[in-house]
């Protein structure tokens, strides 16, 4: 009689369920309680009643905050139950010698893993409907969303636990590589980036850390950045009307990318030798991978991290001997790589040649570095390829503005190109220990920059250097295109009115005013901070106002070397904020420094009576004044602002 073969075994998927069942019910007694059975305690509670939107934002935020994390632990989970008999050579042999093919006990296996977390989901999601419908806030949407979001993150997170099983022949090290590889792209990446820092100047370290393509890589970073769960408004802000989820395209490409990794499993299991079984690396051409991959990624983590830990702070500290520890490391790990290979100690002599492999990437790491190989230290964008720049200066007070005219942007790049011509003079001054000494008037500027280019790339740098305040009469100086800089006119908008400049024009404009308040001082017996809230159509008469005085570049300047007489005589301690909401959900707070020059906004404040004989604003030196005379007095508690007392009655304490 002829034989039949079939790509399924049910009797194999009845064994695995029974026999792994403490796995599936376990997962499934976690979601019933996380999300049925928390719903419906919640739902009793009366007191405080759930809405329709607070029930599916709750649904949202299990599938955002503990659906990669459960995805991740029990994709690999699974996959270690599902395929153990890999990893012993008489279970192994058994296994193979049954009468079905390899093809039907790798779907049999594979399917069976994960139906032990879809299947759960499908009836959590039920239960939670049931749940939520009883209660009346039913929102099928969002447990639909939770449902295909879950099992999508659950689908790569396992598929990908089975592509590694397929290179392993140990069962301790399936999740030591799974874990190993989920965030060996981000650690490498932030690594490297720490050696190469110091050689290159203007290197922003960590600029670049949120990277697409690292973060595609190192999935669990990925999920928790995109897929956010939010709420939606109606067009006045004033209710809640919805809950959306983000980065459904993010959890898309995983699924597909789990499917790749299944099918590539499938295919290494083909050429998989049964005799592997207790081997570390299964595969012949992965165990070069993992021998030079060891040695090269110990270099530079353990490397660096042994070199900051005992090295840094010592007299030995210099590049030299961070190169010595990394190449050491490198050496070792390469050995013990060789080791767990062969099982054996005696691998010395077959790890010489791998060693110097190892301390040859860091070396031609380091020249490419120190040598500026690829041009990074003068790469500088032309005015026509920039979009926009976001520049932060950080000297005697901080500023941050994203710049898109040209007249911005020639500046910037001004500053740029000045910083980069006299780069050896900027490296040759002591960084914190007042360069121009104390009877200069000097400050340590830090200045970043990142550049969005015309062509969608980035461009991103970062520079340390003292200026002088005598310098400022040299317009080619330092000092004098820095303070070029923050008295433009588009820098000082967009550093003190933010997303307020959005849109003014717009009859749909993104950005809708919501109201704001103002601090100030009520005279009387006491003298204490008080607030005056603003309405709606207030604060948008006083955006208004701002935008006037930007446009005039009456807006304040943002402080370079510290406050001048001047400057206290015409800033007021009074403080403006409007609040509104721009392309989210979230309100935004916009806080303004008040000066005397902004005349439309002090006018509007009048002519709205917001100021007046009641509400005064009040400069930096009469508050100053007020202190000095025992006017204002400070009290010693927790009060929100100064309280007032009377001069004599200071005076009678005093005596």
């Amino acid at each position: 009689m002829k034989s039949k073969t079939s790509f399924f075994n049910f009797a194999l998927l009845k064994k695995n369920t029974i026999r792994f069942s403490p796995l599936w019910i376990l997962y499934s007694i976690f979601w019933v309680v996380a999300m049925p059975l928390m719903l419906g305690m919640q739902l009793s509670n009366q007191t405080y009643p759930l809405s329709m939107e607070d029930t599916s934002y709750a649904i949202g935020t299990m599938l955002t905050v503990l659906g990669p994390a459960i995805a991740c632990v029990c994709g690999v989970a699974m996959a270690m139950a599902v395929f153990s008999y890999l990893y012993n050579a008489r279970s192994v042999s058994m296994m193979h010698s049954l009468p079905i093919r390899r093809s039907t006990l790798y779907l049999t296996n594979y399917i069976s893993g994960l139906l032990f977390m879809v299947v759960p989901n499908l009836v959590v999601a039920l239960l939670t409907a049931a749940v939520s419908l009883a209660g009346g806030v039913f929102c099928p949407g969002m447990i639909c969303t939770w449902f295909l979001g879950v099992s999508a993150m659950e689908l790569f997170f396992y598929s990908f636990a089975v592509f590694c099983a397929m290179f392993t022949g140990h069962l301790l090290a399936l999740p030591l590589f799974y874990g190993i590889l989920n965030i060996l792209c981000i650690a490498l990446y932030s690594t490297i980036q720490a050696f190469i820092a110091p050689f290159l100047y203007g290197f922003k370290f960590g600029s670049n850390f949120s990277d697409e393509a690292v973060l595609w890589f190192s999935p669990m970073f990925k999920l928790h950045s995109v897929v956010r769960v939010s709420e939606i408004y109606n067009s006045e802000y004033t209710a809640v009307t919805g809950t959306v989820i983000g980065g459904t395209g993010a959890l898309a490409v995983y699924a597909c990318a789990g499917v790749v990794f299944a099918v590539l499993a499938y295919a290494a299991y083909h050429r998989r030798r049964s005799e592997a079984a207790g081997d570390i690396v299964a595969v012949g051409w992965a165990k070069v991978v993992f021998r030079y991959g060891v040695g090269i990624t110990a270099a530079f983590t353990l490397g660096q991290g042994l070199y900051h830990l005992v090295f840094s702070n010592s007299a030995l500290r210099g590049s030299a001997m961070e190169l010595v520890c990394m190449i050491v490391v490198g050496a070792l790990g390469f050995f013990v790589a060789q080791m767990l290979l062969h099982k054996s100690f005696r691998v010395l002599r077959r790890s010489v040649r791998g060693s110097v492999i190892c301390a040859a990437v860091v070396l031609i790491v380091f020249a490419a570095a120190s040598l500026d190989l690829t041009g990074y230290i003068n790469r500088v964008p032309q005015a026509d390829r920039v979009q926009q720049v976001q520049v932060e200066v950080g000297a005697y007070g901080y500023a941050e503005a994203t710049l898109e005219g040209d007249d911005a942007v020639e500046q910037v790049l001004a500053l740029h190109h000045y910083v980069l011509e006299h780069r050896r003079e900027i490296q040759n001054q002591a960084d914190w220990n007042g360069y121009y000494g104390d009877e200069y008037n000097s400050v340590y500027v830090n200045f970043r920059l990142n550049y969005t280019l015309t062509d969608g790339t980035t461009l991103s740098r970062s520079y340390n250097f003292w200026v002088q305040e005598s310098d400022l009469d040299d317009p080619v100086s330092g000092a004098s295109l820095l303070q070029n800089l923050l008295n433009n006119t588009e820098f000082r908008a967009d550093y003190y009115l933010g997303a307020l400049t959005q849109n003014v024009d717009d009859d749909e404009a993104a950005v809708v005013i919501t109201g704001g308040m103002l601090t100030y001082y009520e005279a009387g017996e006491y003298d204490v901070e008080q607030e005056r809230t603003l309405s709606t159509a207030e604060a948008q008469t006083l955006r208004d106002a701002l935008l006037e005085d930007a446009a005039a570049n009456r807006l304040d300047t943002p402080l370079l070397f510290g406050e001048t007489e001047e400057y206290t005589q015409t800033h007021y301690v009074n403080t403006l904020c409007i609040t509104y909401r721009a392309d989210s959900t979230d309100e935004n707070y916009q806080y303004i420094s008040l000066t005397s020059h902004m005349t439309s906004t002090l006018q509007a404040l009048e002519d709205l009576g917001i100021v007046g004989e009641h509400i005064t604003l009040r400069t930096e030196e009469e508050q100053r004044q007020g202190l000095e005379n025992g006017t204002y007095v400070v009290p010693e508690t927790e009060a929100s602002g100064p309280v007032f007392v009377p001069a004599e009655e200071t005076a009678e304490e005093a005596a």
